[in-house]
């Protein structure tokens, strides 16, 4: 029978799996463009892939007792992360390694943790409160799987036929 964390680690990574669609939906798309609706500039997709990649980093590794990943530039794509400097950026292709960089250090740290670890409250700034460590990880799933349905927006507003 698997551990609880072991089930957590697939829930992530099957929600993860619906990615690559929508990827290979958005190839030719410029990844930089951002879309304006209502008069609020939507992230692009270049940006939403390394915030991505970040709140993994941060939520399912380093809060956890991780050490992280040490990617660089994941700091520039935090939550309040400014997208109006691009030049700084890494390329489609970066973000790319690092997100399965980051990710596969996630399978491996996650299923690691014991029932007792995922019980323990620890400090969680974004909520300034403590939470159990378990539900920083449920946090994760769905801030992952949120954004992976902004992708399948970004889809339809480039035109692009998803089913």
């Amino acid at each position: 029978m698997k551990k609880e964390s072991q089930i957590i680690a697939d829930i992530f990574d099957n929600g993860r799996k619906l990615l690559p669609f929508f990827l290979g939906k958005l190839e030719g798309v410029d990844p930089l463009k951002e879309i304006d609706v209502n008069g609020q500039k939507l992230n692009c997709v270049l940006w939403i892939l390394a915030h991505m990649s970040w709140a993994e980093d941060a939520l399912m590794l380093r809060a956890m007792g991780h050490r992280g990943s040490g990617i660089a530039w994941l700091e520039q794509f935090k939550i309040g992360g400014s997208a109006a400097d691009k030049s700084a950026w890494p390329g489609m292709e970066e973000v790319m390694k690092g997100m399965e960089a980051v990710h596969k250090l996630t399978m491996e740290f996650v299923p690691t943790l014991s029932d007792a670890q995922l019980d323990e409250k620890i400090p969680f700034a974004l909520f300034k409160d403590e939470r159990p460590r378990r539900l920083i990880l449920y946090h994760g799933i769905r801030h992952d799987s949120t954004h992976v349905g902004h992708l399948s927006w970004l889809c339809k507003l480039n035109g692009v036929k998803t089913v």
